[in-house]
């Protein structure tokens, strides 16, 4: 750890811990055009899209690559991390360091950090490791009011740890014509009439994992095509054509999900969501739900899969958190690396 104490800070060095592409890959994009140098870890399956960026360095992020990224962190002026790293629990960081939080979504319906009920507040170990994590965290960048106090909840931020610039993922809406977008997938697909699309998030080992029945679905309702993305865990085959979640909410006329935060990220662009919480108290005896979920009209929630059908029937679904977007602007990235410029100027 001495060794790495030693390396000075690059001034112009960022390094990015990425295990989503979503949520940083505008980012590492926008930097890179800025002439920072940026060195990102990253999951295999992102790799590729990064070795296509001319001047990035990108490695793998696993085990054996440990100390060539504790030598990159230690060199760099801002760190950016989309989730909860324990590494970070043992990087000394020096003075005139910035770790900046992005998160990996947009908002959030479910709990998460210390108030996630799957964390055993009674490991003492455990406990500290994830405080240490935190500590080692200077900045949040948040895109609404709402995730700055989910933030101050799971993490303890504090007010002044808050960066109001919104968050990268979203600055690809910005930069779409959903509409032709949305019309152009539709005719290379060869889909007609509406589109509903269930993204369901990730349920913990043992939780059920709800398989909507697209016969019946269809059947039920002529005018729709169902298209599903199940997480990776559920051990049924997606079907969504093989397309990314921001051209399946794109595609979306409406979207059906439960805890997932992915209704409030396609609120930005007017889509509505019908929740389908057929294991709500479960779910909030497993992980934990918070105000915000609780505060969706009940008519947006359905319990039961024939219900979906009657409820898409009677009501024209409006978007619900399209406040949750008061910081996410055209500008958002543009912000985000004047800021670091500033950072480095420190």
């Amino acid at each position: 750890m001495l060794f790495f104490q030693k390396r000075s800070i690059d001034a112009n060095h960022v390094v990015v811990l990425m295990s989503f592409k979503e949520d940083l890959f505008p980012l590492i994009q926008k930097l890179n055009e800025q002439g920072f140098r940026v060195t990102v870890f990253a999951k295999r399956e992102h790799l590729n899209a990064l070795k296509n960026i001319e001047g990035i360095s990108s490695y793998k992020m696993r085990p054996i690559n440990v100390l060539r990224q504790l030598c990159a962190m230690a060199n760099a002026k801002v760190i950016f991390i989309d989730n909860l790293y324990l590494l970070m629990a043992g990087f000394a960081k020096k003075e005139g360091q910035t770790v900046i939080q992005t998160w990996h979504a947009a908002g959030a319906l479910k709990q998460f950090g210390f108030k996630d009920r799957a964390v055993n507040h009674d490991n003492v170990k455990m406990v500290r490791q994830y405080e240490k994590v935190y500590e080692a965290t200077d900045k949040y960048l948040v895109g609404s009011a709402q995730m700055a106090t989910c933030f101050q909840h799971a993490f303890g931020a504090n007010y002044e740890q808050l960066v109001n610039f919104g968050v990268p993922r979203l600055s690809r809406y910005f930069q779409t014509d959903i509409e032709a977008h949305q019309e152009q997938l539709k005719a290379e697909l060869g889909l007609g009439g509406k589109i509903a699309v269930y993204l369901p998030t990730y349920r913990e080992d043992g939780m059920t994992n709800r398989i909507l029945n697209k016969k019946a679905f269809e059947a039920a309702l002529p005018e729709y095509t169902l298209l599903t993305h199940y997480h990776p865990a559920v051990q049924t085959a997606s079907d969504d054509y093989g397309l990314s979640v921001f051209e399946l909410i794109v595609l979306a006329d409406v979207i059906i999900s439960d805890y997932s935060s992915l209704p409030i990220e396609a609120s930005l662009i007017q889509k509505p969501t019908l929740f389908y919480v057929y294991d709500e108290q479960t779910y909030e005896k497993a992980r934990g739900l918070n105000t915000y979920f609780y505060n969706i009209p009940i008519r947006y929630k359905v319990y039961r899969e024939k219900d979906i059908y009657q409820r898409l029937k009677q009501y024209n679904l409006k978007p619900l958190f399209e406040d949750w977007h008061e910081y996410n602007k055209p500008s958002t990235l543009n912000q985000i690396a004047i800021y670091v410029d500033r950072l480095t100027k420190i």
